[in-house]
């Protein structure tokens, strides 16, 4: 969901209304998460990014990094989900289960970590 604005943006094409051009004066890249977006602006690969408000905060006070927020794209975005058919219904049911997150640091790895204070978690 974070990214949904760049997405109908380029579907739209109002990056090339206002004369950026994919290849010739523009370049868009896919990171994995914020992580990799704040590693990414550390070695100046990139210039702008659109990505969630914790790993941006992170990056700006552990890594002194110099950045401008300069709009917000998007509110909320994380949900826990299960497959169609899962017995799991409550926080109960997860004992034993395997849990995917966007990455170590991303919003939705500290929510999970926050959620599951006191629980024995094994990262893998």
């Amino acid at each position: 969901m974070h990214y949904l604005a760049v997405y109908v943006a380029q579907e739209e094409g109002y990056f090339e209304k206002v004369g950026l051009i994919p290849g010739k004066n523009i370049k868009f890249m896919k990171f994995r998460n914020g992580l990799a977006i704040t590693n990414a602006f550390t070695h100046r690969e990139v210039d702008i990014a659109t990505f969630g408000v914790t790993p941006l905060l992170r990056y700006w006070i552990n890594d002194n990094g110099r950045i401008y927020i300069i709009s917000g794209v998007n509110s909320g975005g994380s949900a826990l989900i299960v497959r169609a058919g899962s017995d799991i219904r409550s926080i109960d049911d997860l004992d034993g289960k395997i849990i995917a997150t966007s990455g170590f640091g991303s919003i939705q790895d500290l929510v999970m970590r926050k959620m599951f204070e006191g629980f024995e978690i094994k990262t893998v």
